[in-house]
């Protein structure tokens, strides 16, 4: 699963972290709404408030933050003729926490369906090329997406691709190239959803582990576990919300009359600047979210 949360790059787990929090792009879990989870069943509520998840990798055979032991360096693939690095679970659990060598078992491209291997989601098996890694959608089988690890180092990280941005989490273990996205447009392919790439400004297109949830004022854990169109966000926001995290209605800033996407109009909610952490890119200055002013 991937967790991001508010405040952080990305933590990311198996069944409870397919859904991003906020700021942390952890694949595992988080306090601010960036974490996101990679399965339905955990991806509903409560953003949370994580430490840095660096996105240093540590060098072959050594333990990580996330309590992994690293055999590969994820950025020069350092792996056997037939193998390549990848994430995976090594100790049995359901958060992405170390770095494999793992045989190239297909010919799978970025964007291509594919198929998780294994006894569990996290083994680092599947079938896609050398350079991705498949990611779980969820329509309750082990289907997926190809989609790209990313190239350069940790300081300098690049994607092939334009339209995509490099996203890392769970201490440098997950380095993803995600699609870049608007939330105001939600131009994510079906089964994936826009949320915020906390501390860079911009937005990026994750798998939707809403599920039956995710509509306006339900909890939210992970920022990948409201619908498309809304972003998992603080209690105080939201006049209904009773858990730690709530979903709520992005809005345009530029608009007319932007506090009239705001389902609690009535209740003082208004229009405001999303806080991603970091000075909007140039193209998400209108990005508001509706809440109750501070």
């Amino acid at each position: 699963m991937f967790n991001l949360t508010k405040r952080d790059p990305i933590t990311l787990t198996s069944r409870r972290l397919a859904a991003l929090p906020l700021g942390l792009l952890l694949f595992g879990c988080s306090e601010a709404k960036d974490d996101v989870a990679s399965t339905s069943s955990e991806a509903t509520s409560s953003a949370e408030e994580s430490g840095s998840t660096g996105s240093e990798t540590g060098e072959t055979g050594e333990t990580g933050e996330t309590g992994g032991t690293n055999e590969c360096d994820v950025w020069t693939q350092d792996c056997p003729d037939g193998e390549k690095c990848v994430p995976w679970a090594d100790d049995g659990g359901n958060t992405w926490n170390a770095l494999r060598c793992a045989p190239v078992l297909g010919a799978g491209q970025p964007g291509d369906s594919c198929m998780l291997m294994g006894d569990s989601e996290l083994t680092g098996l599947d079938d896609c090329a050398f350079g991705s890694i498949c990611m779980r959608l969820d329509d309750g089988t082990n289907n997926g997406v190809c989609v790209p690890q990313c190239q350069g180092d940790a300081d300098e990280p690049t994607c092939d691709d334009s339209g995509r941005v490099c996203s890392i989490g769970n201490e440098g273990v997950m380095t993803l190239c995600m699609e870049s996205c608007s939330p105001l447009s939600q131009e994510c392919p079906d089964g994936l959803t826009c949320i915020p790439r906390w501390g860079e400004g911009d937005f990026t297109c994750w798998p939707d582990f809403s599920g039956e949830a995710g509509a306006y004022a339900d909890e939210c854990m992970w920022a990948n576990s409201c619908d498309p169109g809304l972003i998992c966000w603080y209690p105080e926001a939201i006049p209904d919300c009773q858990s730690a995290s709530c979903c709520t209605n992005y809005c345009n800033l530029d608009a007319p009359d932007p506090d009239s996407a705001c389902p609690d109009q009535a209740q003082g909610q208004l229009c405001q600047s999303v806080d991603l952490g970091a000075e909007p890119l140039p193209g998400f200055e209108n990005v508001g979210v509706c809440q109750i002013p501070s």
